[in-house]
């Protein structure tokens, strides 16, 4: 009797810590990098795990599919020490889908990985520049979770045509050039809010 007793007990505390270690990892896992990114988040070495077919099924993994005009950025530590986060705070100028309700003049902070600088990150927002932004929730706990994410990483990240040099409209509308192109996506160079069907 006393050694199952003794049994008990150990098993007891063995599923304790086993518990803990798992709820840790699962916390770090779901607070550190972006939904559909893979990777270390230390610096900017993450990879997407999902590419694009089309604009359609980019706009079905986005919550929210807005332009905005960028107020203010900056760049913080604010899950771990090691990984670094940049802040950008921007106003909503006109919206083509909204699940959590967003309208024009609503102000988001969209999160992005990594800081200027990092070799290899993704293209940043930067301030009084405008952009067309897919966008995921950030599934963050707190107030950091009614932040966002770029869906896809760069995948929807497009910024207003005239910033780049490049014609300012078509027959669509304002036109937007995606930042950074990946060859192994199916998105279109230049898009403007009347072509997406969301």
């Amino acid at each position: 009797m006393m050694v199952t007793h003794g049994f008990r007990r150990v098993s007891a505390a063995g599923v304790l810590a086993l518990t803990i270690v798992s709820a840790a990892s699962c916390s770090y896992g779901s607070s550190s990098a972006p939904a559909g990114l893979s990777g270390s988040t230390a610096g900017a070495d993450l990879s997407r795990t999902k590419l694009y077919d089309g604009v359609a099924a980019l706009a079905k993994d986005s919550s929210e599919i807005v332009t905005v005009s960028v107020t203010d950025r900056s760049s913080v530590a604010d899950i771990e020490p090691t990984t670094k986060f940049t802040l950008s705070t921007a106003t909503v100028t006109s919206v083509v889908k909204s699940v959590r309700g967003l309208a024009p003049g609503a102000s988001i902070i969209v999160r992005q990985t990594g800081s200027p600088g990092e070799s290899g990150a993704a293209p940043f927002l930067e301030e009084g520049r405008q952009y067309l932004l897919f966008l995921t929730p950030s599934g963050l706990e707190r107030s950091r979770g009614d932040q966002y994410y770029v869906t896809g990483a760069e995948a929807g990240l497009y910024e207003a045509a005239e910033q780049r040099g490049a014609a300012q409209g078509s027959e669509h509308g304002a036109t937007y050039v995606q930042m950074q192109r990946n060859e192994d996506d199916d998105l279109p160079a230049t898009l403007s809010p009347d072509q997406i069907a969301g």
